[in-house]
């Protein structure tokens, strides 16, 4: 059973990675008036601020439910 699902699923990325079109390096680059990127856009936040993220998102919808609707 597993060999019947992983097969089919190997099978069509191979023929994906055999038929993709590679573009060429220019052309998939952020336009930045010109500028070549010098670091990955998602490279300068640091992991630790995704957890002080999801911990704001959580204290922030609890006070949805603390403070009573206005008339």
């Amino acid at each position: 059973m597993t060999v019947a699902a992983v097969v089919p699923v190997l099978g069509v990325y191979a023929l994906h990675r055999y038929a993709a079109v590679h573009p060429h390096a220019l052309h998939v680059l952020p336009f930045d008036s010109g500028w070549v990127p010098e670091q990955h856009a998602l490279s300068r936040y640091h992991v630790r601020w995704y957890l002080a993220t999801l911990l704001f998102l959580a204290f922030d919808v609890e006070m949805l439910f603390e403070v009573p609707p206005g008339p």
